[in-house]
């Protein structure tokens, strides 16, 4: 019997396969140039008010453009399946990719946040 941790790594590539797919068959909506990361989650901010509960992370690796990190709204879709990837490559010391677009830049900061698109496990 696998062991929880092998299921949910299994899970995390399972959901990273699905996302990605899920990006190759999208239509650019505008010019955006989506940038991309890979490193540990080192940051974790969560907002109970600011965007609804807006879910914002940093990896170790930062990226021109998206210095801040990664951002997510909880009106999106993959709101859920987003928050948990992140939270157990956190716990886990995980490396993953992330990639966002970065003309819609996190109004909750100054620093550069940039509107996640897709993460991977690595």
């Amino acid at each position: 019997m696998k062991s929880t941790y092998t299921q949910a790594n299994a899970r995390i590539r399972i959901l990273s396969t699905l996302m990605a797919g899920a990006m190759l068959g999208a239509s650019p909506q505008t010019s955006a140039t989506v940038v991309g990361a890979t490193g540990t989650v080192v940051q974790i901010y969560t907002y109970a008010e600011f965007g609804s509960g807006d879910f914002v992370f940093k990896l170790s690796t930062t990226v021109a453009g998206c210095e801040g990190g990664f951002w997510i709204s909880p009106s999106q879709p993959g709101f859920k399946a987003s928050v948990a990837f992140v939270m157990q490559a956190r716990a886990t010391e995980a490396s993953i990719s992330a990639g966002g677009n970065d003309t819609l830049i996190w109004p909750g900061s100054t620093a550069k946040f940039c509107k996640l698109d897709w993460l991977a496990a690595n």
